[in-house]
């Protein structure tokens, strides 16, 4: 019994662990890396957002032109606020309201924004050509509407508002 207990006595002085200083340590520099991680993916994610915002957009402005074309049909994209929400709706005379979708939260169409409602013909040409700009938390975007043979053109380009960033420099994203 003697040499059980004795054994058992090595065997605990024997263990290793890791002591309260160590715990902490090791806490603190995951606390410190995840507080440097987390703005940064929250910043990644609402570029993320915006940048689907926008696509969702294009397609929805292509798809009501391209109702114009099938159908002979003239069509509008309007924007309208409910609740600090901008909306967009596309509709025809015919159909009523085809398209509703709602800009994520932080996003609106600018006030400086030339063009408020996007129409087309029943040919698909576009009533009034101009500039439509979208407004986010972290950028800016113009989409230029403008003729070419009977079809639009959507030049996009981008700001992005930083700290020490210019607001003049623009780079451009795509052309479609």
């Amino acid at each position: 019994m003697v040499n059980r207990n004795h054994f058992l006595n090595n065997k605990l002085q024997n263990e290793k662990g890791f002591t309260l200083i160590e715990l902490t340590l090791v806490l603190s520099v995951a606390i410190v890396l995840t507080a440097m991680i987390i703005p940064f993916s929250f910043k990644k994610l609402q570029e993320a957002t915006e940048k689907e915002a926008i696509d969702t957009l294009i397609a929805t402005i292509y798809s009501l032109q391209s109702y114009s074309m099938a159908h002979n049909e003239y069509t509008k994209l309007k924007f309208i606020v409910v609740d600090d929400k901008t909306h967009y709706i596309g509709e025809s005379p015919q159909k009523g309201i085809l398209i509703d979708h709602q800009l994520p939260v932080g996003m609106k169409l600018s006030d400086s924004s030339r063009l408020m409602t996007i129409e087309f013909h029943g040919n698909g040409n576009i009533v009034k050509s101009g500039v439509l700009t979208v407004v986010g938390t972290k950028t800016r975007t113009a989409i230029t509407f403008q003729f070419q043979r009977g079809r639009m053109i959507i030049h996009e380009s981008e700001r992005v508002f930083l700290d020490g960033s210019d607001f003049n420099d623009s780079r451009i994203v795509s052309h479609f």
